[in-house]
Formats: structure tokens, sequence, C-alpha cells
């Protein structure tokens, strides 16, 4: 459990405008956005965190405002998905 783990979420979404191989030239996949620690629970993720050594102003302005929100930001979608698709499979195989 060394490094940064990067955000599958963040992945997705920075993603979306990939295009198939068979259309035009493929882009390289870009990795997702990454953090010190993540939350996840049976492949979701649930939420971040980013911790500092010393007491930098750049560090936590740039990791804690513009960084974290967009991952949280992507994470949320993310979710919102994956409960839109539960949603969707009980109602149209259970008849509810």
């Amino acid at each position: 459990f060394r490094g940064e783990k990067s955000s599958k979420s963040s992945c997705v979404s920075r993603n979306l405008g990939r295009t198939l191989a068979a259309e035009e030239k493929m882009e390289r996949k870009v990795t997702g956005r990454k953090v010190d620690l993540l939350f996840t629970r049976q492949r979701l993720e649930y939420g971040c965190c980013e911790c500092g050594r010393f007491d930098d102003d750049t560090k936590q302005l740039y990791d804690g405002s513009f960084k974290m929100a967009k991952v949280l930001k992507d994470m949320i979608y993310s979710l919102y998905r994956a409960t839109l698709d539960t949603i969707t499979f009980n109602f149209i195989y259970n008849n509810f």
C-alpha cells in the first residue's frame, strides 16, 4: 500500500470522449487523478483524502480545493449511475 491511488471514477470521467479505433486513431487512456487515501467498498468509491507532511499553503490550495472537488464530483456521479442501474434493474425484473 505505497504511493498514491488513482481514482477510477475520475478515470472514467476523463475518458468519456474516447472513440473506437475503427473510426479514427484511438487516444491513449488517461489515468484518474491521484489521491493519498481512497475509500472504497464493493468496487465503488465513497471518499478520498489528501495528506501533507509539512504546512504548505500551495499544496493545500491545489490538492484540497481544486483536485479534491473534482474527484469527489466524479465519485458522486459514479455512485448516481450505479444507483440508477440498480433501480432500473429492480424495476424491470422485479415488477415494482
